[in-house]
């Protein structure tokens, strides 16, 4: 009687699920709950409420084999897998996959899973398709918003809180595969492939690398297509989604090289780096380090610091590839004149504007203009 009565529950949890999955085009699939979202979302409401029996029963009706083949992570289930302490779910071992399976593993991460912390014997690429999240790491918190990329070295512990209808992409690769994805993308060094050969040498002082993209549609683009194709079941759907994620990369260095950011280990200003990096990105017209430091409580002489710890080069470096960036975008997509052009990106002194072009891009604006129109 009680083991109809369980299945009884279980079929009607399933059936609920059935239901409530909606439309099947790319979007609106991962939109779409999984069984295990629908369970964690059931469970986290109920927890919300304290309703512990309510908890129980819904548990209960779990069988063993359903809670194996969809590794349902909760504190209440008792896994050799994981344990529990301080009420934080904690992985036992690193997570890996057999030497047999593929080389790259995409997924969306669950939504409404309880902060699960854990490491990966491989590098995890995270990308915000939509909405925000936590991602906790030992001495950091990152509150990520929609367009951030966050690339993991292997064996760095980390958890990810999701408990509304935000999509975070995961892409987990082998670190041998890192190299074949980067073949043709690598010509000179920059803060994406010292963050691979950092990590994958064993430097665990740098245990992430990341890079505030905004909404431009280009990388969400291409990660929509990577996840499509990887998950379409189609001939060499696997091989298109690789390719795809080779023009993420390649993307990622041309567009973004200026403003990744790769974490060093218990940094006190790591929680703040992003909101800063934001902050330039936004204000690199009329910025200046001054105005800067003055936004976040800083004096001028520590906010350089911390932006030549985290990217690489100072702070007038870091501008001046921003407004220049910006100033071939206008030259190719407009036919505003030089002097314009340059005050919209920051300079009043047009000839300062155009030697500092010329020595970046070895060609004056407007010959960059005629070569790229």
């Amino acid at each position: 009687m009680l083991f109809e009565q369980k299945n009884r529950l279980f079929l009607s949890f399933l059936i609920e699920v059935k239901i409530l999955e909606g439309r099947c085009n790319q979007e609106d699939s991962l939109m779409e709950y999984t069984e295990r979202e629908f369970l964690y979302r059931e469970y986290h409401r109920l927890a919300q409420q304290n309703d512990k029996y309510k908890i129980r029963q819904l548990l209960n009706a779990l069988p063993p084999q359903y809670i194996e083949r969809n590794r349902i992570i909760l504190p209440e289930i008792s896994s050799p897998r994981f344990r529990i302490e301080g009420g934080t779910i904690i992985q036992n071992e690193l997570l890996h996959w057999a030497g047999s399976q593929p080389d790259i593993l995409m997924e969306k991460h669950p939504r409404y899973l309880p902060e699960f912390i854990h490491g990966h014997a491989y590098v995890e690429l995270m990308y915000l398709y939509r909405g925000q999240c936590r991602n906790r790491f030992s001495h950091t918190v990152m509150s990520m918003k929609e367009g951030d990329v966050c690339i993991i070295a292997p064996r760095v512990k980390h958890g990810v809180s999701i408990f509304d209808d935000s999509i975070l992409i995961n892409i987990q690769i082998k670190p041998q595969a890192i190299a074949g994805l980067l073949t043709d993308i690598s010509e000179d060094q920059n803060p994406l492939l010292l963050f691979f050969q950092r990590s994958l040498q064993g430097e665990k002082q740098f245990p992430y690398l990341f890079v505030r993209t905004g909404t431009a549609p280009d990388l969400r683009e291409k990660i929509s297509d990577a996840f499509g194709e990887y998950c379409s079941e189609q001939p060499y759907g696997r091989k298109i989604a690789v390719m795809y994620l080779q023009l993420f990369f390649a993307l990622m260095i041309r567009k973004y090289s200026s403003v990744m950011v790769v974490a060093a280990e218990e940094k006190s200003n790591a929680h703040k780096i992003g909101l800063i990096l934001d902050y330039i990105q936004k204000h690199f017209r009329e910025i200046d380090l001054q105005s800067l430091a003055e936004n976040f409580h800083y004096t001028p002489q520590y906010m350089s610091k911390i932006i030549r710890e985290y990217t690489g080069v100072p702070f007038s470096c870091l501008v001046r590839r921003l407004r220049l960036e910006q100033a071939t975008y206008l030259l190719r997509c407009s036919e505003k004149a030089i002097p314009v052009v340059a005050r919209e990106v920051g300079y009043r002194d047009t000839d300062h504007f155009i030697r500092l072009f010329k020595v970046q891009y070895q060609y004056t604006p407007l010959k960059y203009r005629q070569s790229h129109q």
